[in-house]
């Protein structure tokens, strides 16, 4: 009970920060609104979706609409790691705990430019 505690603490120096909210807000908003956009496009995605670019031409390339949605939970879910130890680390060293929090919203922004462009491709 007391590691939530203090995490609680490190939690609220950090976001008392602004840029670590404004960052941590416009990051959380931008998955939200992600998320809701696939729900209302998702009976207009094709059943095969190009996600694999770096692999040959053809099958090897095509996923199901469910993998795009696996790669923004896998971004929401690094975002967060990144984000947990930018509260850890925010007491110790502010530049530290802001590239933490900064490399956990390029990992976001750069999934959802690629879902945009996957979306855009096939719509």
């Amino acid at each position: 009970m007391k590691y939530i505690d203090k995490l609680k603490e490190e939690y609220a120096l950090f976001i008392a920060d602004r840029a670590n909210w404004l960052t941590f807000r416009i990051t959380i908003t931008m998955i939200i609104i992600v998320f809701f956009a696939m729900l209302f496009l998702w009976r207009r995605l094709p059943p095969e979706l190009p996600l694999y670019y770096s692999l040959p031409w053809g099958k090897e390339q095509i996923v199901s609409p469910l993998a795009l949605a696996g790669v923004l939970g896998l971004s929401t879910i690094l975002f967060a790691i990144n984000n947990f130890f930018a509260i850890l680390t925010w007491r110790k060293n502010g530049f530290f705990s802001r590239i933490f929090s900064l490399g956990g919203t390029s990992i976001v922004v750069l999934t959802i430019i690629t879902m945009i462009k996957i979306i855009f491709m096939v719509t």
